[in-house]
């Protein structure tokens, strides 16, 4: 039934409040590239039902939510049905924006402190997780877009699989710093981070509906970035997870010329080409970008410890 599959899978999980449409651009774009890509609707936490709830409902269920989704999958994929043997269920990757990041850190291992733990009162059991537990190893590559955290330093350690960060230097809302150290902390995965330099919050959602600019900026502002243009943001991120995807679950190593770049900083890149139109050895750009166009970025990679 499907002459070139099974696909890799990818499975999305937006911010608080959220949509499953909230990142079609890039879901659309995976899925042009060889991916099974599922959406999650989260509820409680979605714009058509946002309540006084939804914030201790994305806290307690948004990680619960993900590793439901990925027993889902593992069932359709083997069940009867237009699903059956579509996807390859051992190459899973998560895309998590905001608390979507949070859970996707959650499921691959992160644990609460105790503190915050003990803070939700009634729902504080559904914060424990398991004796021993380690992360759901189904998972094989994740993107974190300006994920939020309440973890303990040394329970990152456990997060093992490939992992891209993505986050704005003047994010407000979870904090550009607390990103970095998630990322410092998490040292045995082998882990990128891509900031955007005087962006905020609004690192991965799609490009604001024309009603947006109609509106109030209370509304405009779950698309809007006040320094960034989110089309230009949104190509560079589809750039970068297509890479980053393309390495870590299809294993198409090529893909690493585009994440391993020569010069962190886009600024300091130095663009040359000789007079027959190729690139001279002075040349250190980022692939895939023309001249000035990595400005206000910064890739960086560490390697697993």
């Amino acid at each position: 039934m499907f002459p070139y599959g099974p696909y890799p899978v990818v499975v999305v999980s937006h911010g608080y409040p959220g949509s499953r449409m909230l990142m079609s651009y890039l879901g659309e774009n995976l899925a042009t590239k060889g991916y099974v890509v599922v959406s999650i609707a989260h509820t409680d936490a979605t714009y058509s039902d946002f309540d006084a709830n939804a914030w201790k409902s994305a806290f307690v269920y948004r990680s619960l939510d993900q590793r439901f989704i990925f027993d889902e999958l593992e069932r359709l994929n083997k069940e009867d049905g237009w699903l059956k043997g579509l996807m390859d269920t051992d190459k899973l990757g998560l895309i998590g924006y905001s608390m979507g990041g949070y859970g996707g850190l959650r499921t691959m291992g992160a644990l609460m402190t105790d503190e915050i733990i003990a803070s939700q009162g009634a729902n504080s059991k559904l914060l424990q997780e398991k004796a021993g537990y380690q992360g759901d190893k189904r998972v094989k590559a994740a993107v974190l877009f300006a994920p939020a955290g309440w973890f303990t330093p040394e329970s990152l350690e456990n997060i093992t699989a490939p992992t891209l960060w993505v986050v704005g230097t003047a994010d407000k809302t979870v904090g550009y710093k607390n990103v970095v150290d998630l990322w410092n902390n998490s040292e045995n995965s082998d882990r990128y981070l891509l900031s955007y330099d005087g962006c905020g919050h609004n690192v991965a959602p799609n490009p604001e509906p024309k009603e947006a600019f109609d509106s109030t900026w209370d509304i405009a502002k779950r698309w809007v970035d006040p320094v960034w243009d989110t089309w230009r943001l949104d190509s560079i991120n589809c750039h970068f997870v297509t890479a980053f995807f393309g390495a870590k679950l299809k294993g198409d190593i090529s893909k690493l010329s585009y994440l391993d770049v020569k010069v962190p900083k886009g600024s300091d890149a130095v663009y040359s080409v000789g007079s027959d139109g190729k690139f001279t050895d002075k040349n250190s750009y980022w692939p895939g970008f023309y001249d000035q166009t990595a400005v206000g970025l910064t890739l960086e990679h560490k390697g697993a410890k």
